[in-house]
């Protein structure tokens, strides 16, 4: 995903990502779960959704058929050499 804008969708926990994960790929596609880095993680053990502002809309809705709030939406960019993160705001 080097060339496309990245975004992390946080959850709570693995047991989350692995249940809306279950639905994305029930039709082939791969999405990557990572840890969440830890200035994005607001307490305990939070994991993450990578995925793109065209795919986010798949993400929320497969989470939120299932009942889950994800913790947060951020923006992963690179500044000399290393990554920062904001909050994404779509618009």
């Amino acid at each position: 995903m080097s060339s496309e804008v990245a975004l992390l969708v946080v959850f709570a926990a693995m047991s989350q990502v692995k249940r809306v994960k279950r639905i994305l790929e029930a039709d082939g596609a791969y999405y990557e779960i990572e840890r969440s880095p830890h200035c994005i993680s607001t307490g305990g053990c939070s994991v993450s959704i990578r995925c793109t502002p065209l795919t986010l809309p798949l993400v929320l809705d497969a989470a939120g058929g299932l009942g889950i709030e994800p913790k947060g939406v951020h923006y992963e960019r690179q500044q000399d050499g290393s990554l920062s993160y904001a909050p994404y705001l779509p618009g």
